[in-house]
Formats: C-alpha cells, sequence, structure tokens
C-alpha cells in the first residue's frame, strides 16, 4: 500500500511539473522596456522637436507596430531627407531606440544672376506681390522654385523679352545649407514691326491699326520707341483691370458703332523674324507681325422707332 501511494503522489507531481512547463510555453514571453529614445546627426533640428513626433516613451514595452507608427509620423513632418530606425539590447535586458535623421537641407542665400532687365529688387517685389518668395531658412522646394522662374518669365514678357530663359540651381552649402540661384537669360528684345488685318472690308488697316492704343507699329513719328507700345502682352490685346476692353474691345468697338452688331475679332497670329533696330548702336532684334482676323458680319440700321403705351406725352 505504501509504495502504491507514492507512486501516485510522484504521478501527480510528474503532472503538475508538466503542466506548469507547458503553461509557460504557451504564455507569451514579456517585451523588454525601452530604456532610451535617442535622436542622432540632427544639426539644425532641435532634438525636443524631433522627439515631439514620437509617441513612444522610455519605459513603454518594446513595440515594433508602435515605433513604425513613429516612423511615419516623423517622416510626414517633412523635415527629413532620410530616416532609419535602430534597436539595440542594453546590459540590463531592456532596449535602445535610435532614430537616425538626415536633415533636409535650408536656404540659406538666395540670388538672381544675369538680368540686364530687372533688378533684384523688381522681382523680390513682384514676388511679394504674388506671394511667392522663397524665404531664407526654409526647405528647398523644386516646385516652388519652378513657380519662381515662371513669375520672372511673365515679368520679362511685359519687357518685350518673350524668348527668355530662367532656370534655378540649388548647390550645397556645408552639410545641411543650400544657395538657390535663378540664371537669367533675358533673350533679344522684341519689337513689334508690322500689324495687319484679315477679312477686313469696310474699315482699312490703318483705321484699325489707330484705334489700337496700347499696341503699335515700331515707328519714330508715332513715339512708340518711348512708350513702350511696340512690346507685345496679352494683356494689352485682352485688356486687364486697368484697361477692361484692351485693343480688341476697341476694335470691336469701332465695328459695333457703325451697326457691326455681329462683328468678332480673332486671336493676332504672331510670325517672328530676325533682324536689328537701334538708333546709334544696331542691337539684334526680334520683329513681331500680328496678323489679326476679322469677321465683319452685316451692318443693322435703324428701321422704325416706336414707343407704346403714352397716355401723357
Amino acid at each position: 500500500m505504501r509504495s502504491r501511494a507514492l507512486a501516485t503522489v510522484v504521478c501527480v507531481v510528474l503532472a503538475a511539473v508538466c503542466a506548469a512547463g507547458s503553461e509557460a510555453q504557451s504564455r507569451p514571453a514579456q517585451a523588454p522596456a525601452i530604456e532610451s529614445i535617442e535622436i542622432v546627426n540632427n544639426q539644425f533640428l532641435q532634438t525636443e522637436t524631433l522627439l515631439f513626433y514620437i509617441q513612444t516613451k522610455p519605459g513603454d514595452p518594446y513595440d515594433v507596430r508602435k515605433l513604425r507608427e513613429d516612423f511615419q509620423r516623423l517622416w510626414a513632418t517633412g523635415f527629413l531627407d532620410d530616416l532609419q530606425i535602430d534597436a539595440f539590447d542594453t546590459a540590463s535586458g531592456g532596449k535602445l531606440v535610435r532614430f537616425k535623421v538626415q536633415e533636409r537641407k535650408r536656404i540659406l542665400i538666395v540670388d538672381f544672376r544675369g538680368s540686364k532687365q530687372l533688378t533684384t529688387t523688381n522681382i523680390e517685389d513682384e514676388l511679394k506681390e504674388r506671394d511667392a518668395v522663397i524665404r531664407v531658412d526654409t526647405f528647398y522646394d523644386p516646385a516652388r522654385a519652378r513657380r519662381v522662374e515662371s513669375i520672372i518669365k511673365e515679368m520679362l514678357l511685359l519687357k518685350g523679352r518673350p524668348f527668355a530663359k530662367v532656370r534655378h540651381e540649388a548647390k550645397s552649402m556645408g552639410s545641411a545649407g543650400q544657395q538657390l540661384s535663378f540664371i537669367i537669360d533675358d533673350g533679344p528684345k522684341t519689337k513689334i514691326q508690322e500689324i495687319v488685318f484679315e477679312g477686313n472690308q469696310v474699315f482699312s488697316d490703318g483705321r484699325l491699326r489707330r484705334r489700337m492704343s496700347k499696341l503699335k507699329q515700331t515707328g519714330f513719328f508715332n513715339l512708340s520707341w518711348l512708350s513702350g507700345k511696340t512690346t507685345w502682352a496679352e494683356s494689352k490685346w485682352l485688356g486687364d483691370e486697368e484697361d477692361p476692353r484692351g485693343d480688341r474691345g476697341r476694335i470691336e468697338d469701332l465695328y459695333l458703332n457703325h451697326g457691326y452688331v455681329t462683328v468678332q475679332v480673332g486671336s493676332p497670329k504672331i510670325s517672328y523674324s530676325d533682324g536689328k533696330s537701334g538708333f546709334l548702336k544696331k542691337k539684334p532684334v526680334k520683329w513681331m507681325r500680328l496678323e489679326i482676323p476679322i469677321t465683319e458680319g452685316e451692318q443693322y440700321r435703324m428701321g422704325e422707332l416706336s414707343f407704346e403705351g403714352l397716355t401723357v406725352l
């Protein structure tokens, strides 16, 4: 009886040990705690600024999913060109998490080179007017730089330089700085040499040209060389806030005042030719020829004018 009881006790003990071992295997191991979080390689951005976007804190359990969210949150700030997370085991059994960053380069200098038509002050004033200024100590944005290129080209177009070229260069200054330079080629001066009309029968080319006040052919006696009216700009033709009708509207008004209520004045067809211009020193110039199509339509005259319902008069 004693040996049987002893065997029973041994079996119970072995069963308990096996059950404990099985339970230990099925229970997940506890995640090590994060002892510290480091930010390395940052130069201009303060460590506290970058830690603000990291929700994982020292003492939290090591959680890969949560660290992945921290990575995405930090990357979405736009502060960085490169980001890497490393995790190291510590002597005490915890984890050290290190965020290795490479900051986006900041603009330290912005300059404009090469233009004889535009000054730096002219360009900066226009950029302020259009809310397109590239400020020092901001991140380099290629899309914003291309917008500045477009604005400079529009400014040169109003100066009679439709063949102007503008490009930008971003050069490194130190490890985290950049110099942003806009290289400007004004291109040849462009002047209107000839304005002709196609389809006009009622009014001569000369009569129609005299109606135009913003765009003129090059000529000494019409003083076009003083007023800048020999340079083409779409706003001179279509109108703007200061001159809503533009030269196209003035031509239409001439026809409307003579009963041609269905007149249509088309967009000028522009062609270019090479030449030279200048009083004392001839300089290369691109001559423009504007060919303006006109559909006059029928003339309408007053037929009969009558009043109805009058009792007092």
